[in-house]
């Protein structure tokens, strides 16, 4: 075993060896280093480099990583070894697609720059909800049914609404 220590005020890199080897977290020159543990599934948390903080993964069963802030940007969290599941996620203050795969893929309506994409759920019958993109709403559909149609407001319009697959 080692001891993180000081050298010129920076804390240098513990380990522990004979068991699963384990390194704290530590910082060099104000900067953050990434944590593992490995000899079991590989563990990372998310750590802070110069004030950005890095993608913790866990490896050796289904693979998971947790959102994390990079310059005060959130990238994508996902699950693999199983469904993926990635949630929406804030990258420089807008806000990504989430997305589930690996069986029926839904995403739901999520915010970019203030304006809220299209929601699609898939494999079954497809259902988008009508969203609201730079202030005017979306045309939301249903289909494998006889698709149905809002009328929706685009800038500060109101469109047709329809019912299709039947008497429309």
């Amino acid at each position: 075993a080692s001891e993180g220590t000081t050298l010129a005020g920076e804390k240098t890199q513990p380990t522990i060896s004979g068991v699963p080897t384990v390194s704290e977290a530590t910082t060099v020159a104000g900067e953050t280093t990434q944590p593992t543990v490995s000899g079991a599934a590989t563990l990372s948390e998310g750590t802070t480099v110069a004030g950005e903080t890095t993608q913790p993964t866990v490896s050796g069963a289904a693979t998971i990583s947790e959102g994390t802030t990079v310059a005060g940007e959130t990238t994508q969290p996902t699950v693999s070894g199983a469904a993926t599941i990635s949630e929406g996620t804030t990258v420089a203050g807008e806000t990504t697609q989430p997305t589930v795969s690996g069986a029926a893929t839904i995403s739901e309506g999520t915010t970019v720059a203030g304006e809220t994409t299209q929601t699609t759920p898939t494999t079954l019958a497809t259902a988008s909800e009508g969203t609201t993109l730079a202030g005017e709403k979306t045309q939301p559909t249903i289909s494998g049914v006889p698709t149905v149609s809002e009328a929706t407001t685009v800038a500060g319009e109101t469109t047709q609404p329809t019912v299709s697959g039947a008497a429309t």
